[in-house]
């Protein structure tokens, strides 16, 4: 077996101006599953990825998964008494909501 550490620094030291997407260690594992376009493990590796594949990136966008509603006591504040049976509410907002719900069931 032949040692690859020495010509692996020399590769590294030869291609430092290149971009980290043109660097492949020879052999390795994950440049494996790059080259091979069959490999299910491949496109989770790649998809915005940097530092691997094919295809230089400068950039990669993160999705940021965002879900907001409404609190079902500001969509049926006919329920505050419910609620205030197991939550506590300061009375300005109590008040507020029955004035809500009065306001609602005109």
């Amino acid at each position: 077996m032949q040692n690859m550490l020495e010509p692996e620094i020399e590769m590294i030291k030869k291609k430092r101006k290149n971009t980290t997407a043109k660097f492949k260690i020879t052999g390795g594992l994950l440049e494996n599953i790059i080259d091979k376009t069959d490999n299910t493990a491949r496109n989770a590796l790649i998809w915005q990825n940097a530092f691997f594949g094919k295809v230089t990136r400068n950039r990669v966008r993160v999705p940021i998964p965002f879900h907001a509603v409404n609190s079902p006591l500001s969509l049926h504040p006919e329920i505050l008494d419910e609620v205030i049976k197991y939550v506590f509410l300061p009375k300005e907002v109590i008040n507020a909501y029955r004035e809500i719900a009065k306001k609602k069931k005109k």
